[in-house]
């Protein structure tokens, strides 16, 4: 890298976020850059991989002699002595303060390479109410050379006192068809894979790459999908059955209520495909790859339902209402078996 900031250049992520990027890039040459960011938007969007990017980017620009060393080794990892990543732990519902204290001490000293500290919160929204105090405490008084990074699903979900006092950046799912495009030109699927995961991933390209990768992963989300199908249609008395291994009986409450998410989240994605179906949008649908399920669904569930409903979205929207009713209650520590059990009731 060269000397005169004017004339560097950074290594970012070569989809999404341009806007975002551009507002760093340019905050890192004219040396604007603030002591602490919030990255706030939906899972999957590249938040975790442009906290990565610009970290390194930044003990690049401060020692342009590692940047150098570094030239063919684009994975960070001799770096990493001076970044640190806050994460719940698997087994517990939020980010201790324990873990949180120990997070900030790492920060506090000083650093290996003689250059920036840099510290990642994922899922920032986490924090239990002491954790948030004690970052709170470090936000406050930030020192030199020290940056961090939190990651959220939206600013509400973190206390206000903490996004008062960093800057906050949001992240936004890219076009399908970009998806689509990016698909078929770094990862030689065919065009209706990439149609398929493009639409599934919602405009979230690591997403996308996550289903390519992991076959088992994409299942599970068709899977998912295909329950929330068979329980619209099914009697009362069945219901139990199909939902009977959508969670691991004997998994910990922070695992439960992992794939509840996951579960409510595929099923509202699901509903609203639905109600795309019912107003002539098919090429808008997410679970592509299901269109036939799909439509055999909505056909089941129109002739059901028409006594009932002179509107099939009437129907369809209050069952969206039902699950987003069901979300807030896996917000306010309900258990995910009992949340289940209500939907089969309810739905």
């Amino acid at each position: 890298m060269k000397s005169d900031t004017e004339s560097l250049t950074f290594d970012w992520p070569k989809l999404g976020n341009e806007a975002v990027l551009a507002f760093l890039d340019e905050s890192l040459k004219s040396d604007r850059l603030a002591r602490a960011y919030v990255f706030c938007g939906p899972a999957d969007l590249g938040k975790g991989t442009v906290a990565r990017a610009l970290a390194k980017n930044l003990l690049f620009k401060d020692r342009p002699d590692l940047a150098e060393k570094q030239e063919g080794s684009p994975d960070f990892s001799s770096l990493e002595s001076d970044f640190h990543i806050l994460a719940p732990d698997e087994n517990k519902k939020n980010i201790s303060v324990e873990a949180t204290r120990d997070f900030i001490h790492a920060l506090s000293m000083s650093s290996f390479l003689d250059s920036y500290k840099i510290g990642l919160v994922k899922s920032a929204e986490l924090l239990s109410e002491g954790a948030a105090n004690a970052l709170l405490k470090t936000l406050e008084e930030p020192r030199a050379k020290v940056l961090i990074i939190l990651l959220a699903s939206n600013p509400e979900s973190l206390p206000a006192t903490i996004i008062s006092r960093a800057q906050v950046l949001n992240f936004y799912p890219v076009q399908k068809d970009q998806v689509y495009d990016y698909l078929l030109e770094n990862h030689g699927v065919s065009r209706s894979q990439a149609k398929n995961l493009a639409a599934l991933s919602l405009g979230r390209p690591i997403r996308a790459v996550r289903f390519l990768e992991d076959e088992a992963l994409y299942a599970k989300y068709l899977a998912l999908a295909k329950n929330l199908l068979d329980l619209l249609v099914a009697p009362l008395g069945d219901r139990w059955a199909l939902i009977g291994g959508l969670i691991n009986g004997r998994a910990s409450f922070a695992e439960s209520a992992v794939e509840m998410r996951l579960v409510s989240e595929i099923w509202q994605g699901v509903l609203r495909d639905l109600l795309l179906l019912n107003s002539g949008h098919e090429d808008l649908l997410q679970f592509a790859a299901l269109d036939e399920e799909l439509k055999a669904a909505y056909r089941q569930i129109s002739s059901a339902k028409k006594d009932n409903y002179e509107n099939i979205n009437a129907y369809l929207l209050g069952e969206s209402q039902i699950l987003k009713q069901h979300q807030e209650f896996l917000a306010a520590n309900v258990a995910p078996k009992n949340i289940l059990d209500s939907l089969a009731i309810n739905l």
